[in-house]
C-alpha cells in the first residue's frame, strides 16, 4: 500500500543471528505486530493468505484470527504470521523507490 510506511524488518521483531549468521524470530510474547487501521491490517494478511492456507491445510487465517482471543497457541500462530506479513511488506516497499525511479 502506497501511503504506508513499514521500517526494516528488524523494527518489527528483534532476532538475533544464529551461529551460521542467519536471522531466528524470537517467540516472545511482547513482540507483535500492530497494525495502524484496518486497510493495514487487511493488506498484512493478504502477503500471507496463501502460504498460511498452504502450509496449515483445512484451516484458514480466519479461524486463527477468531480462536487467537482465547487460545494462547493460535495467538503465538498469528503473531509469528504477521511478523512474517511485516517482513514481506518491508521487502515490497524496500522496492517500491527503485521501481518508481525507473
Amino acid at each position: 500500500m502506497l501511503g504506508m510506511k513499514y521500517p526494516d524488518a528488524g523494527a518489527w521483531r528483534q532476532g538475533q543471528k544464529s551461529e551460521n549468521g542467519e536471522t531466528e524470530m524470537l517467540s516472545n510474547a511482547y513482540y507483535y505486530v500492530h497494525p495502524a487501521n484496518e486497510a493495514e491490517r487487511a493488506y498484512l494478511e493478504s502477503l500471507i493468505r496463501e502460504d498460511f492456507e498452504r502450509c496449515h491445510p483445512g484451516e484458514m487465517l480466519q479461524d486463527v484470527k477468531r480462536r487467537a482471543s482465547f487460545s494462547k497457541e493460535d495467538k503465538g500462530l498469528l503473531r509469528d504470521w504477521m511478523a512474517v506479513a511485516a517482513r514481506r511488506a518491508a521487502a515490497d516497499q524496500a522496492k517500491l523507490p527503485s521501481a518508481l525511479a525507473a
